[in-house]
């Protein structure tokens, strides 16, 4: 609890443990309270809450204690050295995290409502990838209202040699077939 010494030698030592935290929690509160107050989130249930420590352990601390379902966050895009020596919150927390978490990007938000959004689902074939399937019709329904949501199924094959064009071929028309009956299945449930 030493307080930092801030500019010269005899410079009065600033208490960073108590005034500047007092002004950051103060400043941070209003903000909050801004955004929670602002027109685009009218009608939605908000509550506000001040947290101090590294960001991604903490967030990953009110995931818990706060019971979410969902974490949305925006990613800065650090790349190379910085994000290295910083480390990615979001990276950080979309590893870590027991709920399914949300990225965007910082210069590519998802689009406003009226039009669909198309949602990108990564199938394998096996009943654990394809348990994100509602989860992501939901979600593509919510972002396009008033709109039709768009799901764009998608499995990837392994890479096959010359030799193996047969197999690739037969594996390719199978994952189709796959893909369609998704689909079908999906529009039955809808």
């Amino acid at each position: 609890n030493n307080p930092y010494l801030a500019g010269s030698y005899f410079a009065r030592p600033i208490d960073f443990n108590g005034h500047v935290m007092e002004l950051d929690v103060q400043q941070a509160t209003r903000y909050l309270e801004r955004l929670a107050s602002s027109e685009q989130l009218a009608g939605i249930t908000t509550e506000i809450e001040i947290l101090v420590g590294m960001p991604a352990p903490v967030i990953l601390s009110a995931v818990h204690a706060q019971e979410v379902d969902l974490v949305v966050m925006c990613s800065h895009g650090d790349t190379g050295l910085k994000r290295l020596m910083l480390g990615s919150v979001a990276h950080s927390v979309t590893r870590q995290s027991v709920v399914p978490v949300l990225v965007l990007r910082a210069d590519g938000l998802v689009p406003a409502g009226g039009r669909s959004t198309r949602i990108l689902v990564a199938l394998d074939g096996s009943a654990l990838a394809e348990a994100v399937l509602e989860s992501a019709a939901q979600l593509s329904i919510a972002l396009s209202a008033p709109a039709a949501g768009e799901l764009y199924l998608v499995r990837v094959l392994r890479y096959m040699t010359e030799e193996g064009s047969a197999d690739s071929d037969k594996e390719t028309a199978e994952a189709q077939e796959y893909l369609n009956v998704v689909a079908r299945r999906l529009c039955q449930d809808a």
